[in-house]
């Protein structure tokens, strides 16, 4: 895994290439799974790594990056964003 990202597309574009890794969808308290809609507790999840990334222009504009492992041989990737884009719905760009 990476360890340092430039930049939020940076890092998104990053796991989305790597096969081993998820793009979760974050729900209100849960992750659900793009392909099988399973759900997954944000408490039942191992977080294992964040990475920051803020607004040049304001830091408080703040988006994190979160890599959790699933507990099923799966590892998954997730943003959570505060300030502009905290209540942003993206459109599913992983649909099949």
């Amino acid at each position: 895994m990476k360890k340092y990202f430039t930049s939020l597309l940076e890092a998104l574009d990053y796991f989305d290439q790597q096969p081993a890794y998820v793009a979760m969808i974050l729900r209100e308290d849960f992750l659900e799974h793009p392909h099988n809609h399973q759900h997954y507790p944000l408490g039942g999840v191992r977080f294992v790594t964040a990475y920051k990334f803020e607004e040049a222009s304001d830091p408080g504009y703040v988006t994190y990056l979160y890599v959790v492992d699933l507990g099923n041989q799966e590892q998954g990737y997730f943003v959570d964003a505060s300030g502009m884009y905290a209540n942003f719905i993206a459109p599913d760009i992983h649909a099949n």
